[in-house]
């Protein structure tokens, strides 16, 4: 009987707290907007490039470069076409680089990461807290340029790359 009586008070409590905890959701007044003011469609939307990116790395790995270059590309189009992916730019934009470079056309990849370095610019300012950012950048262009076959521009980026990130650990 005592355990009934428990187990009754127990549901009810539980009942209680549930109820009480569906009366403090804040109601949204916009069905549109779902958390942090991601919207559902830009929630959506960065789902399926996800997937498109996550398909591409996948092809890649199986050997099949010169098809994951052209999903790559494919999910470049999707940022540049849909307003709401536009900073997820440069994350497609590297992706896009490294096929490239996989894909033996590392002179394609020479000038995306020239754009992702030049992007960078404010990073690599003397000042900059986020000179690592720079030194990343400037080692993947270094990387694309020796790829390409320019070994003597590669170094040189490569030892900016090196001094950057020597400056960075300093501070």
């Amino acid at each position: 009987m005592l355990r009934r009586n428990l187990c009754s008070i127990s549901v009810a409590l539980l009942c209680s707290l549930l109820e009480m905890a569906q009366g403090d959701k804040p109601v949204h007044k916009d069905s549109v907007s779902v958390s942090a003011g991601i919207s559902k469609e830009q929630l959506a939307l960065e789902d399926r490039l996800n997937a498109a990116i996550s398909n591409a790395d996948q092809t890649l790995k199986m050997g099949h470069a010169e098809d994951a270059v052209n999903q790559y590309e494919s999910a470049l189009a999707m940022v540049r076409k849909e307003p709401l992916l536009a900073e997820q730019e440069q994350r497609v934009l590297t992706k896009v680089g490294y096929g490239y470079i996989q894909a033996n056309r590392a002179s394609d990849a020479v000038p995306i990461f020239s754009k992702l370095l030049e992007s960078a610019k404010k990073d690599c300012e003397p000042k900059s807290e986020t000179l690592s950012t720079c030194a990343d950048a400037q080692k993947a262009f270094a990387f694309a340029q020796m790829s390409a076959g320019d070994f003597a521009g590669g170094l040189a980026s490569l030892q900016q790359a090196e001094a950057n990130y020597a400056k960075a650990e300093t501070r």
